[in-house]
């Protein structure tokens, strides 16, 4: 079994060659992705030996399903659960006993449908899906409320979803008894948004649904009522929103509505959002929405070929010249396929981080037509968030590609006024590039202090990028700067005598002297198992370049993923070889209480050491998630250290 550390579009390929799975799961917006670069790696999948592919966490539309097998040609299973009560149904593996639009039939565990009294229907008879068996959870913690879960074995759990059974066992959902919006997997209340969006003084009333989205299943969207003489834009609205929640529950589209649609008992009636605001095409996808924001039309050819980029690889038409690409949805996985689209065309490689600067294709083009500036590192700091009058931070975001867009996310989540700068990374084994932790810092401390002569400075990092931080913060002070504030998000300080004492052990069990002696007592116990010895190490031999050869041919197939295991090795080394020496002023170290680090021996993850002054704050998910789907916690709990540090 192969755990990644988290979906990456520009290695999966990579891994399929070098691990050869038999099956593997994902959710469908990974899905979608993998489907979308699948046919630049028809070799790598030839090669391939899946016997089936899983798909889990939200529906799998029946045109997705249809291009993964005919993608991959093998089937595709489908599987119904929840948290409470994982994996309850599987669709067949055998194609001929499969039924579309089915999730299958149940395993370990038991489901049936009950009515609204509480009565257990028959085939066919639609009602609330209920579940009980082992593999369900026998309650809630600190939850004593009746009916809320399970109190024995065989009690049934409501899983609020809505559907039948037929004849022969098979579970079909409908819909959801509550109005939870899945997008890609997250989980989010309407009530919640709403209840923020009513709190903006601009605001009457506010109605938060869901919407179908090709690539994510759903996506939020919010309908809202000003109050007389009132208006504002969409994109202040979902600034406004994404400073009080987490991003992935910002609405992507806000409408202005006269009224919103109630029943006869007075509750908003969600479903009726779409149809009444004419969003749903014949494809049944989300139609891209302009708000009160006028749209443009490309003006010239250059504008164009720009917006036929987006298009494409965002899903999403028509789109304006002035839509922000942050606003539609952008991430990093889409910003990298967007520049590789762009240098296609135009010859130009632009880095990801460019969309900080210029984030809508009328921008983007006039910064095409400018001077060429293919170097992020010959500009490296760059403007997030302008702010006002409170002191700048600095932050290394650590993605030697990618350009550390999340940082869009984790600016906009903290205080209005707050500056916010992002410090790029140099080409990592570049000509005159720094080879060692130190030498980063030192050339980073360089660029900025030229463009801050003199402190207070307010620095943090992430994963590599909180050990530079931290050199740069030690060098600051020993030139007799200020540093209040020093943040350093998931990375370990290494102690370099277990790092020295790893490598004498490995050095050990491979050394040529070892390998003598096994052979020596291999032939002291007859030719036989002196024989097995030899077959088995030849065969090990062979594996091994057999995978080398997998290796060799996945990186001529995909440049890019090879330039970043080149990249990642180099860092590793960088971060292995790195001794972080004493420093005295305060540190904050974030930790991610889901990620293997979490579960280091030493709490304070080795910074003990060296940082006599620390204070450690657990945030939610893991190394990746603590600043994606959870960048919201991460922003909150930063502006607490940001405001302890003083304006």
């Amino acid at each position: 079994m192969a755990c990644t550390a988290g979906f990456d579009a520009t290695r999966f390929f990579v891994w399929l060659d070098e691990f050869r799975p038999t099956w593997f799961t994902a959710v469908p917006a990974i899905h979608r992705a993998i489907v979308t670069d699948a046919p630049q790696h028809r070799k790598t999948i030839a090669r391939g030996r899946l016997r089936f592919i899983r798909s889990a966490s939200a529906t799998l539309s029946p045109q997705l399903r249809l291009e993964l097998e005919e993608t991959f040609r093998v089937v595709v299973t489908e599987s119904y659960g929840l948290t409470e009560a994982p994996q309850l149904t599987n669709t067949p593996l055998d194609a001929r006993t499969r039924k579309i639009g089915s999730l299958g039939v149940t395993g370990t565990s038991e489901i049936a449908i009950m009515d609204d009294a509480g009565r257990l229907v028959g085939s066919d008879k639609r009602g609330e899906i209920v579940c009980r068996g082992p593999a369900v959870m026998a309650g809630y913690l600190k939850k004593d409320s009746a009916g809320t879960a399970p109190s024995t074995p065989t009690s049934w759990l409501h899983t609020g979803d809505q559907g039948f059974i037929d004849v022969h066992g098979h579970l079909y959902l409908t819909g959801r008894l509550t109005e939870t919006i899945n997008r890609g997997g997250d989980k989010i209340f309407p009530r919640e948004v709403d209840e923020v969006l009513a709190t903006h003084p601009a605001i009457a009333e506010a109605a938060t649904f869901g919407l179908p989205d090709p690539t994510l299943g759903e996506e939020i969207a919010a309908a809202v009522v000003f109050r007389s003489g009132e208006s504002v834009a969409p994109a202040e609205l979902r600034a406004f929103v994404a400073a009080r929640l987490a991003a992935f529950k910002v609405p992507r589209r806000v409408f202005t509505v006269a009224s919103i649609p109630l029943g006869s008992t007075g509750k908003v009636q969600r479903h009726r959002l779409p149809a009444l605001l004419g969003l749903l095409g014949s494809d049944r996808s989300l139609a891209p929405a302009r708000g009160v924001a006028e749209h443009r039309k490309p003006t010239d050819i250059l504008e164009y070929q720009l917006t036929q980029i987006w298009e494409d690889v965002l899903g999403l038409r028509p789109l304006s010249t002035t839509d922000d690409f942050f606003d539609l949805g952008g991430t990093s996985l889409v910003a990298a396929r967007m520049m590789e689209a762009i240098a296609k065309v135009h010859g130009r490689t632009l880095h990801p981080a460019v969309l900080f600067s210029a984030p809508t294709v009328q921008r983007l083009a006039r910064l095409l037509e400018g001077t060429p500036d293919p170097d992020p590192g010959s500009r490296p700091l760059t403007e997030v968030q302008r702010g006002g009058r409170r002191r700048p931070f600095v932050f290394l975001h650590g993605h030697q590609i990618g350009g550390g867009l999340y940082c869009r996310d984790l600016a906009r989540q903290l205080a209005p006024e707050q500056p916010f700068f992002t410090l790029s990374p140099y080409g990592i084994g570049a000509e005159g590039a720094p080879g060692t932790i130190e030498g980063l810092a030192e050339a980073y401390l360089q660029t900025l202090r030229a463009a801050q002569p003199a402190g207070p400075y307010l620095l943090g990092g992430y994963s590599h990028g909180g050990l530079i931080a931290f050199e740069m913060a030690r060098r600051l002070v020993a030139l007799g700067e200020r540093v209040p504030l020093l943040v350093v998000v998931d990375a370990v300080a290494r102690d370099p005598a277990v790092g020295v004492r790893a490598q004498l052990q490995r050095l050990l069990q491979s050394g040529a002297a070892l390998r003598v002696l096994r052979i020596a007592a291999q032939a002291r116990q007859g030719p036989r198992p002196l024989l097995a010895f030899v077959v088995e190490k030849l065969r090990t031999r062979l594996r091994r370049r057999a995978r080398a050869r997998g290796r060799v041919r996945a990186a001529l197939e995909t440049a890019e993923a090879a330039e970043a295991a080149r990249i990642s090795r180099m860092l590793r080394q960088m971060v292995e070889r790195y001794a972080p020496g004493r420093y005295t002023g305060p540190v904050t170290l974030f930790t991610a209480v889901e990620d293997p680090l979490a579960r280091h021996s030493d709490p304070t993850l080795g910074w003990h050491r060296v940082a006599p002054n620390l204070k450690v704050i657990s945030i939610p998910g893991d190394h990746t998630t603590c600043i994606t789907r959870y960048v919201g916690e991460l922003a909150q709990q930063l502006q607490a250290s940001l405001d302890h540090a003083g304006p």
